[in-house]
């Protein structure tokens, strides 16, 4: 995660530093960059989530193979899953925001 963060902002240089020029702060920049890595952490996270619980219903309740097993989703185990890994995506994404705010539009 770190590594696409990075790239990304590598790649957005000239748009940071277009918002740099137009009177942007640098907190503004950066709360952006922090917020669009959230957007994507939790998009990804429920994405993956959701598509595992119907994995595990599709082999759990639809085969032979598992006997009498049933179903059952642990929600609170889940929830907390969940915010661990977008808390851990936030905290990644911490030094690509540090970079993207500290870029003079000059530079960019």
């Amino acid at each position: 995660m770190t590594a696409m963060r990075t790239i990304e902002a590598e790649a957005g240089r000239r748009q940071i530093g277009a918002l740099r020029a137009l009177g942007f702060p640098a907190q503004s920049v950066g709360r952006s960059f922090a917020i669009e890595a959230g957007y994507v952490a939790l998009q990804g996270t429920v994405i993956g989530v959701l598509l595992a619980l119907l994995t595990l219903y599709t082999i759990v309740a639809r085969s032979d193979a598992m006997g009498d097993l049933r179903f059952a989703v642990p929600f609170a185990q889940l929830s907390i899953l969940l915010a661990a890994t977008v808390a851990a995506s936030l905290l990644a994404t911490v030094a690509p925001a540090l970079s993207a705010t500290r870029i003079r539009p000059a530079v960019a």
